[in-house]
């Protein structure tokens, strides 16, 4: 199988068209648009979910 660049990221992949899987799934943009989500709304205070342990 011939490696190629991706166009978008320059990571190594196999794919013909020369984008990746990660590319190709938007994962780069997704996390773009969560750091900006973040950042806006920074008064809110943000809690993990607490797990109840049962015994």
């Amino acid at each position: 199988m011939k490696v190629y660049k991706c166009i978008k990221c320059n990571n190594r992949t196999h794919q013909n068209d020369s984008i990746c899987a990660v590319c190709r799934i938007n994962i780069p943009q997704m996390f773009e648009e969560l750091i900006d989500l973040i950042k806006r709304d920074n008064g809110r205070k943000y809690q993990l979910p607490k797990i109840l342990e049962r015994s």
